[in-house]
Formats: structure tokens, sequence, C-alpha cells
């Protein structure tokens, strides 16, 4: 009895880790970098460290 509670209880775990884990993939927004066009950048980047 004590065995299939605890069963549950990580299935129960394991499913909402496994949604939470959907959940973020599909609210996730990746920004373009490159334009489609012609392949610059679209954001001004912050100069490279140790170059002035």
């Amino acid at each position: 009895m004590r065995g299939l509670v605890l069963v549950e209880l990580v299935m129960m775990v394991l499913s909402g880790v496994l949604l939470g884990f959907v959940a973020g993939l599909f609210a996730f927004k990746v920004k373009s970098r490159w334009c489609p066009r012609c392949g610059t950048y679209t954001h001004t980047m912050p100069p490279a460290a140790g170059i002035r």
C-alpha cells in the first residue's frame, strides 16, 4: 500500500514537471537577430570587450 502511494506521488510530480517544461517551450519566444533578407544584425550589438 505504501509503495503504491509513493509511485502515485512520483508520477504526479513528474507529470507537473513535464507539463511545466512543455508550457515553457510554447511560451519561449526567440527574438530574431538576423535580417531574413540581407543577413545583417537587426539589433545594435554592444562593442566587444577590449575593442575601442
